[in-house]
């Protein structure tokens, strides 16, 4: 089932969610994942078992989700003012080096970008992506590095998943 977050609807909980993870390890690609989407954004994903929803904003464009062993992910719907969507990735990634984060990947395309960091033992994984509308899909996901391994796939997957709904 797909969840919607709508602008004046508080979505209490994601179904399937509330999956508690033995503290040694992150999600695994086993459990069921959460459909979840922005439809003013155009934009859909799974959230990962293990991952609760922290938070809507108010506007019902963005989510935060709190997963196992200080792990979270913030999905949202952005615009891109004028349009130029690298010049908005090379404003978050600089925005991200300005707090501290050392980025360690970067990969701009036209119709989707990925990056990654570390700072103070984490690991941020950010990947945007063209939906319509002169508008964008992210997500950021941040994991401890000593839970690189349990978390490669659960990255891959929300790589996979971040797609444009049309709008």
């Amino acid at each position: 089932m797909l969840r919607y977050a709508v602008l004046g609807m508080v979505v209490a909980s994601v179904a399937g969610t509330a999956i508690f993870l033995a503290a040694s390890t992150g999600p695994t690609l086993a459990q069921d994942w959460t459909a979840f989407g922005f439809r003013k954004a155009g934009i859909i994903f799974t959230v990962p078992p293990g991952f609760s929803l922290d938070h809507i904003a108010e506007d019902g464009q963005a989510a935060t989700f709190l997963g196992p062993l200080d792990a979270s992910l913030v999905v949202r719907g952005d615009h891109i003012l004028g349009g130029n969507f690298k010049q908005r990735v090379e404003a978050l990634i600089a925005d991200d080096a300005r707090r501290g984060w050392k980025v360690t990947y970067r990969r701009l395309t036209e119709s989707w970008a990925s990056y990654s960091g570390i700072k103070g033992g984490m690991i941020r994984y950010v990947r945007v992506i063209v939906t319509c509308d002169d508008s964008v899909g992210v997500f950021v996901m941040d994991y401890r590095q000593s839970q690189k391994l349990p978390y490669d796939p659960v990255v891959l997957r929300m790589v996979k998943s971040l797609a444009s709904e049309g709008c």
